[in-house]
This record gives C-alpha cells, structure tokens and sequence, in this order.
C-alpha cells in the first residue's frame, strides 16, 4: 500500500508503509539466521554495545553446541549468543545458562522474536543477582520491509545488564 503525500493539491512525494514481518519469512532455519548474525555481527554489537571478535560459529561445549560465541575486545570476556524463532522457552533458557557455565562465559545475549514477561524477569533477575561482570541480554529480533525494498532485521533491547542500565 502506497500513500501520497498532497500539500496545496500538490503531488510532493510518495509514502510507502513499513511492514513487520517473522524472520521466519527471510530465514527458513534458525541456522540461517545465525549465520546471517556472524556475517553481520557488528549489528548486534552496536545495540548492546560491546565490540565483538573472534566469532565462532556451533561452538562445542560438552555435548552441546552454543550458536554463537564470541569476544568482547575490550574487556576479553566470553560472549555467547542464543537464537530462536518465535517466543522464548524455557529450553533456551536452560540453554544459555549452560553454555555459559561451560563456556565460562560473562556476556549471555538470548534474540527472540517475542519475550513472555517470565523470561524477561529471569534475565533480570539474573542480572540482579549475579557478579557486576556478569551480564544478560534479552533481545527481540524482527524483519521489516518497505514497501519491495529488501529486508531488514531490526533488534530491540528488553532486558540489559544493570551496569548498562546505570552507564
């Protein structure tokens, strides 16, 4: 759907509306997905606002494999990313807390297209009741388009590490 803007009868330009859509619609797997986030790291990492390198892709920890793992080149901490499609779960949960024990991680961001109000809580929580170099994000991911533009994936930050919250 198109609209046209009109300021004293006249035509002055065209106005195309912005569509939301599932990530499912752009990536048929979440392995896509993370694969698409390694190449484009430097998205997630101006949202949350940690530098990442030395990125690895299905990173072994015992006889589970994290998405994505990660270092923060300014303090050197581990970073583990977790993602999903559609609303978080209770086995992502379960998920990152094990990576990021095995990992010895200090930086857990989970991306979900929708957080329920519980795990939102749980990664406050977390927050709240953890070491101050120890931090969790809770990031919802979606795909927009304008009008037959190409996709873009947009990230929303619902829960952070208190020290970002003061800073």
């Amino acid at each position: 759907m198109k609209a046209r803007r009109i300021i004293g009868g006249e035509q002055i330009a065209e106005i195309a509306w912005l569509k939301t859509l599932s990530i499912n619609n752009v990536f048929s797997r979440e392995e896509e997905f993370s694969d698409w986030l390694v190449e484009n790291i430097e998205v997630l990492g101006e949202k949350i606002g940690i530098e990442l390198e030395d990125i690895k892709r299905e990173y072994q920890i015992g006889n589970y494999f994290v998405d994505i793992l990660a270092r923060d080149t300014n303090s050197g901490a581990r970073v583990i990313i977790e993602n999903q499609f559609g609303k978080t779960n209770h086995d992502h949960l379960g998920k990152i807390l094990t990576y990021a024990s095995g990992a010895n991680a200090k930086i857990m961001v989970w991306i979900a297209e929708k957080f329920s109000d519980e795990h939102k809580q749980a990664l406050n929580w977390l927050n709240e009741n953890t070491r101050q170099d120890i931090g969790f994000f809770g990031l919802e991911v979606k795909a927009v388009r304008i009008g037959s533009s190409p996709y873009a994936m947009d990230f929303d930050v619902v829960v952070m590490p208190n020290q970002w919250q003061k800073n």
